[in-house]
């Protein structure tokens, strides 16, 4: 199990004190939020955090 919490923590310390904006909504993600957001890490090592409620959004099929 990933612990999103941790992730987001370690994005913001890694990228000079900005949290990651969820990819749908541009909206800024911090860690009391991780309970409605999904991590996704792509071949590419992308890391992209995005609201449970904006995957539809990202996705669209």
């Amino acid at each position: 199990m990933i612990d999103l919490k941790k992730m987001v923590k370690r994005y913001y310390n890694s990228h000079f004190g900005e949290y990651p904006q969820c990819e749908g909504c541009g909206v800024k993600i911090s860690e009391s939020d991780v309970s409605d957001v999904e991590y996704v890490r792509t071949k590419r090592k992308t890391e992209m955090f995005i609201h449970k409620a904006c995957v539809s959004r990202v996705w669209h099929g």
